[in-house]
């Protein structure tokens, strides 16, 4: 692969986890939206009120390694800084009053923090609410469907015993045959999607066991009418947690029904569609689906949702260019050489070009002309629609584009175009040094999300942050003093430990070196 490319590529790796967290703070002006996670691999709804594991770290991920991200042939790069937390400030609490009765009851025993032992494995629970995995699984075939419904939020929470012995019971509840209500079938899509995430691979019990929960979330997704309106876009959104394995359900995702308005009038299911494209259409060796790109580029990103159109670019950034066809198999011991379709790689970028070109007025229409002056209307859209047409394209990463995302940094007003374009230019890497100005500058923004937010992006810059440092140095002066009750910004302390830790990361960073 040719060693600019890959530099690309390592940039975004990781980026499944960056987007899920890239909600925008601040009020948003009309167009404006705030991006929703690119990824629905979230496990099924838990009851907030579920007793606590023994061991209270996170669950084990497969192999102790995390799930791949749609790019999987890209390396994972481990994030060398962690953002210390500001201290949540608390409204005064009232104080409670004494009952008529004059009963007062003693004050709860503190409970001492139970110490974790960090070699311990993590334990799932073997019971919730008292309540056995056994009496659950029974609890899915009660006749009352609100008991069916909670008992198929509840297993997933036992972890990969409730697999073992649930899966072909939740699958039976997906199917419309024998269940009728749409809020349980809705609730056996989300604990199968569970299940699928706790494997690598994205598999369950059984290859038989995914094969027919793929073909039950097809189907419902096809369904016409009343039989899927219901539970369609809970059926998208499963399809994501099964990773490549779903790429089977991409020619009826990508169908008119699913991604035009005129068919599918639901936007919140469209946006669905985007964002599962993106999950499922890597398939490793090969690269993107062809067909899932052309969706994204032809249609998706043409949509009249600005959140449709902004998961339809967070989908080409994760997806990466396409490529050639393989060729024949490689010798023994080798790997098949995957070679970028340069021609396509055209085809898509004039797609997304198209909606960064100048704004002109329709004949006959009322359109008010955008606050980004361009075809896309929405300013915080415009910024992953340039970030995926360099992904896309190398070619790409020029003044105009980086330009195109800087702008709004230093933009006056609201704060969610300024966090977007920052988390941008934090993916870039090292290439978003050429606007370390803008970045520096987004330092002494009076949001302090903005502040701690540009911090990260020149974290990321590496080595070529260096310049940066004088700045830093000055954060550490920012912030409220200790003790202040009027306090409009983050106490001293944190900035102080911020720059601290940015400053340690940035003269530790190495120079990043290109794979052959």
């Amino acid at each position: 692969m040719n060693p600019l490319r890959w530099k690309v590529a390592t940039m975004f790796a990781g980026l499944l986890a960056a987007l899920a967290v890239a909600g925008c703070g601040g009020k948003s002006k009309e167009g404006d939206v705030e991006p929703p996670p690119v990824a629905a691999n979230t496990p099924a709804q838990v009851n907030p009120k579920v007793e606590p594991p023994k061991n209270e770290g996170n669950p084990p991920k497969p192999k102790d390694e995390p799930r791949e991200s749609p790019g999987s042939g890209l390396p994972s790069v481990p994030p060398p800084f962690v953002l210390p937390r500001p201290p949540m400030p608390m409204a005064p609490q009232p104080t409670p009053k004494d009952p008529p009765s004059g009963f007062v009851p003693p004050p709860m025993p503190e409970k001492q923090p139970e110490k974790k032992d960090p070699d311990k494995p993590f334990e799932w629970p073997t019971s919730i609410y008292g309540r056995p995995l056994a009496e659950y699984i029974k609890d899915a075939d009660d006749p009352d469907p609100a008991i069916r419904e909670q008992a198929l939020r509840t297993i997933p929470n036992f972890g990969p015993a409730g697999r073992t012995a649930a899966t072909k019971v939740i699958i039976k509840r997906m199917n419309g045959v024998y269940e009728k209500d749409p809020g349980v079938r809705a609730a056996a899509f989300e604990a199968i999607g569970s299940f699928a995430l706790l494997s690598q691979d994205g598999s369950l019990e059984s290859e038989a066991d995914t094969t027919e929960a793929i073909r039950l979330l097809i189907a419902t997704i096809e369904a016409q009418g009343s039989a899927g309106s219901g539970t369609r876009l809970h059926a998208v959104n499963t399809l994501a947690s099964f990773g490549q394995r779903a790429a089977t359900a991409i020619p009826s995702l990508v169908s008119l029904n699913m991604t035009k308005p005129d068919f599918e009038r639901a936007y919140e299911t469209r946006r669905a569609v985007a964002t599962t494209l993106g999950n499922i259409s890597f398939i490793k060796d090969v690269g993107p689906s062809p067909r899932s790109l052309h969706c994204l580029t032809e249609v998706l990103i043409h949509d009249p949702s600005a959140a449709v159109r902004l998961a339809a670019y967070q989908s080409l950034v994760l997806l990466g260019p396409p490529y050639l066809p393989p060729g024949p198999p490689p010798a023994a011991g080798g790997k098949p050489v995957m070679k970028v379709d340069e021609k396509a790689i055209e085809v898509h970028a004039k797609a997304i070009k198209s909606r960064l070109a100048p704004y002109k007025a329709v004949p006959g229409t009322k359109e008010r002309e955008p606050v980004t002056g361009l075809m896309e209307r929405d300013r915080q859209v415009e910024i992953f629609a340039r970030l995926a047409l360099m992904r896309l394209d190398v070619k790409e990463i020029n003044d105009e584009n980086l330009n195109g995302i800087g702008k709004y940094v230093t933009q006056p007003g609201d704060s969610g175009p300024k966090l977007q374009a920052l988390q941008a230019l934090g993916l870039m890497n090292e290439f978003a040094s050429r606007k370390i100005n803008d970045v520096c500058k987004a330092l002494e923004d009076e949001d302090p999300n903005v502040a701690s937010s540009a911090v990260m992006t020149l974290v990321a810059m590496g080595k070529e942050a260096k310049p940066a440092i004088e700045f830093l140095e000055k954060l550490k002066k920012r912030g409220s003093k200790k003790g202040d009750k009027d306090a409009k910004d983050l106490p001293n302390e944190y900035y102080a430990d911020l720059a601290t830790r940015a400053i340690k990361a940035i003269n530790e960073a190495k120079a990043p070196i290109p794979k052959p």
